[in-house]
Protein backbone atom coordinates (compact mmCIF):
# COMPACT_ATOMS: atom_id res chain seq x y z
CA UNK A 1 0.00 0.00 0.00
CA UNK A 2 2.91 2.39 0.68
CA UNK A 3 4.28 1.87 -2.83
CA UNK A 4 0.86 2.51 -4.39
CA UNK A 5 0.47 5.61 -2.23
CA UNK A 6 3.91 6.83 -3.34
CA UNK A 7 3.07 6.20 -7.01
CA UNK A 8 -0.07 8.29 -6.59
CA UNK A 9 1.92 11.06 -4.89
CA UNK A 10 4.27 11.49 -7.85
CA UNK A 11 1.42 11.45 -10.38
CA UNK A 12 0.88 14.78 -12.18
CA UNK A 13 -2.77 15.00 -11.11
CA UNK A 14 -1.91 14.48 -7.43
CA UNK A 15 1.15 16.18 -5.90
CA UNK A 16 3.20 15.78 -9.04
CA UNK A 17 6.53 15.51 -7.23
CA UNK A 18 9.54 15.83 -9.47
CA UNK A 19 13.32 16.18 -9.31
CA UNK A 20 12.83 19.95 -8.86
CA UNK A 21 10.98 19.55 -5.54
CA UNK A 22 12.21 19.71 -1.97
CA UNK A 23 9.88 17.85 0.41
CA UNK A 24 9.58 18.55 4.15
CA UNK A 25 7.43 16.06 6.08
CA UNK A 26 6.77 17.83 9.38
CA UNK A 27 4.52 15.08 10.75
CA UNK A 28 6.00 11.69 11.72
CA UNK A 29 6.44 9.29 8.81
CA UNK A 30 3.86 6.93 10.35
CA UNK A 31 1.18 9.66 10.07
CA UNK A 32 -1.27 9.57 7.14
CA UNK A 33 0.00 12.98 5.95
CA UNK A 34 3.43 11.54 5.22
CA UNK A 35 2.99 7.79 4.68
CA UNK A 36 4.27 7.93 1.15
CA UNK A 37 6.75 10.81 1.31
CA UNK A 38 9.66 8.64 2.42
CA UNK A 39 9.17 6.64 -0.79
CA UNK A 40 7.77 9.26 -3.19
CA UNK A 41 10.61 11.78 -2.77
CA UNK A 42 13.40 9.36 -3.77
CA UNK A 43 11.13 7.75 -6.39
CA UNK A 44 10.77 11.11 -8.13
CA UNK A 45 14.29 12.36 -7.44
CA UNK A 46 13.04 15.06 -5.07
CA UNK A 47 15.12 16.10 -2.06
CA UNK A 48 13.79 14.96 1.31
CA UNK A 49 14.33 17.55 4.05
CA UNK A 50 13.94 16.06 7.53
CA UNK A 51 12.87 18.47 10.31
CA UNK A 52 14.70 16.98 13.28
CA UNK A 53 13.56 17.50 16.86
CA UNK A 54 12.65 21.20 16.66
CA UNK A 55 9.05 21.46 15.47
CA UNK A 56 8.25 24.93 16.78
CA UNK A 57 7.07 27.69 14.44
CA UNK A 58 10.37 29.59 14.07
CA UNK A 59 12.35 26.38 13.41
CA UNK A 60 9.89 25.18 10.77
CA UNK A 61 9.90 28.62 9.12
CA UNK A 62 13.70 28.61 9.00
CA UNK A 63 13.73 25.16 7.36
CA UNK A 64 11.12 26.22 4.80
CA UNK A 65 13.14 29.30 3.94
CA UNK A 66 16.69 27.95 4.11
CA UNK A 67 15.99 24.68 2.30
CA UNK A 68 13.64 26.26 -0.28
CA UNK A 69 10.94 23.68 0.44
CA UNK A 70 8.36 23.31 -2.34
CA UNK A 71 6.07 20.71 -0.73
CA UNK A 72 5.35 19.93 2.89
CA UNK A 73 2.96 17.85 4.96
CA UNK A 74 1.80 18.84 8.42
CA UNK A 75 -1.21 18.91 10.69
CA UNK A 76 -3.13 22.12 11.50
CA UNK A 77 -1.47 22.55 14.90
CA UNK A 78 1.91 22.91 13.17
CA UNK A 79 0.57 25.61 10.84
CA UNK A 80 -1.08 27.46 13.75
CA UNK A 81 2.27 27.47 15.58
CA UNK A 82 3.96 28.78 12.45
CA UNK A 83 1.42 31.60 12.11
CA UNK A 84 1.92 32.67 15.71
Amino acid sequence: SNVLHAMMTVAPDAFGLSVRDRVLPVVPLFHANSWSLAFAAPMSGASLVMPGAKLDGPSIYELLRAERVTMTAAVPTVWFALLQ
